[in-house]
C-alpha cells in the first residue's frame, strides 16, 4: 500500500511538472491586458464527472493586425458576477486561449498536484528516512 501510494504520488509529481512546463511555456507567448466584456455565456461547463450550468465571459482583443476578436475566457462561475462593459484581467495567447490574470488561475492547478503528490509520498520518504536510519 505504501508502495501505490508512492507511485501515485509520482503520477501526480509528474503531472504537476507536465502542467508547470505547458504553463511556462504559454505565458511566455502570452500577452496581458485588460479586456472589456462583451458578453456573458450561460452554459454546460465540465465540472468532475459531469458538467454545471455556468457564466462564462467573451470579451473582445484586438490582434497584432487591427481586427477585434470576441474570446471566451477559460473560466467560469456558477454566481452572474460578469458584467457586460466591466474590463478583465486577462493573459492571452491569441492562438490559444486566455485565461483570468488571477494567481489561482496561472498556478492554482500546479500546486494543488503539487501538495497532492506531496501528500502522497510523504508516508513513503519517512518510512525510507526512518529505515535507513534504523540501520
Amino acid at each position: 500500500m505504501l508502495l501505490f501510494g508512492a507511485l501515485l504520488g509520482l503520477v501526480f509529481l509528474a503531472f504537476a511538472l507536465y502542467l508547470f512546463i505547458d504553463r511556462l511555456l504559454f505565458l511566455r507567448k502570452a500577452t496581458f491586458a485588460s479586456a472589456p466584456i462583451v458578453a456573458v455565456t450561460h452554459e454546460a461547463v465540465p465540472n468532475g464527472r459531469g458538467a454545471v450550468q455556468a457564466y462564462v465571459p467573451v470579451i473582445q482583443l484586438v490582434d497584432s493586425h487591427g481586427n477585434a476578436r470576441e474570446v471566451k475566457v477559460d473560466t467560469y462561475s456558477r454566481a452572474a458576477i460578469y458584467d457586460v462593459g466591466q474590463q478583465l484581467p486577462v493573459v492571452c495567447d491569441i492562438g490559444e486561449s486566455c485565461i483570468e490574470d488571477t494567481f489561482f488561475a496561472k498556478w492554482g492547478t500546479i500546486l494543488v498536484s503539487a501538495l497532492v503528490s506531496a501528500i502522497l509520498l510523504t508516508p513513503f520518504v519517512v518510512y525510507r528516512l526512518r529505515t535507513r536510519t534504523a540501520s
